[in-house]
């Protein structure tokens, strides 16, 4: 899926989706949280979305704690439209359960593959 050249990936539509269920505004901390990647990631992906207009950012100034706070993220109404447009799924089920879906296919893909490479040679000493 590209928009005006850029492509978005699987990790930039996240952000966008996650950014529109925050009510169209959220920051890297939540994001890293929900979407379980780092903020390098997270923040590469905010200058592409950036460049072309869907999201907009912010960094918000040191408070008197030490710590950089985390970088503050909007969607625009282009990346709203671009959401609807591309009918990015808003309402999927949260990243953590899809994880563990994948995490359960995997484990039964592997299962299968073990299964017939038994299978494999099991036949092969049939030949025999």
């Amino acid at each position: 899926m590209h928009y005006r050249g850029t492509k978005i990936d699987w990790l930039s539509r996240g952000i966008l989706a996650n950014v529109y269920h925050e009510n169209g505004e959220t920051n890297t901390r939540t994001l890293t949280r929900i979407i379980g990647e780092n903020n390098r990631k997270i923040n590469y992906r905010y200058g592409k979305l950036e460049d072309v207009g869907l999201i907009e950012t912010e960094q918000p100034s040191m408070d008197g704690s030490g710590q950089i706070p985390p970088k503050q993220v909007e969607l625009t109404e282009a990346g709203e439209d671009f959401i609807k447009s591309a009918k990015i799924d808003i309402d999927e089920e949260p990243v953590e359960d899809r994880i563990e879906e994948l995490r359960n296919r995997v484990d039964r893909l592997e299962d299968s593959l073990l299964h017939a490479y038994d299978r494999i040679e099991d036949l092969e000493g049939d030949e025999e």
